[in-house]
């Protein structure tokens, strides 16, 4: 597995939700509490740039209708469909890295 680094760690500001590219897919990643982050697709159903949200009590909050995520999960309150997927990610010499593979192969599949 080949991880690249998508930031780090150190640079988040807690519960500030940045937009990164990778495979030229958008993601959504978030640190909250002391060590922990989210690496989450960057788009929901109404909106292209969840990143453009805020972040309150863990939830992450759209800002086009106010949809609702679990920022640790990518599951929204309503519990359906319009989950954002979660990728796997770990935290290495400060740097938060994620494969890229990972990402591509299940964008693809989502496209189809």
């Amino acid at each position: 597995m080949n991880r690249i680094s998508v930031g780090r760690f150190s640079n988040f500001e807690i519960n500030t939700p940045v937009a990164v590219k990778v495979e030229n897919v958008d993601l959504v990643v978030t640190r909250y509490g002391e060590r922990e982050v989210s690496v989450l697709f960057g788009k929901c159903r109404h909106h292209d740039r969840v990143a453009e949200g805020q972040i309150k009590d863990e939830t992450l909050i759209c800002p086009d209708k106010d949809c609702k995520f679990h920022v640790d999960s990518g599951v929204t309150e309503k519990g359906d469909s319009e989950n954002l997927k979660k990728f796997s990610h770990q935290i290495k010499f400060d740097y938060i890295l994620v494969d890229p593979e990972e990402i591509r192969s299940w964008y693809e599949s989502k496209e189809k």
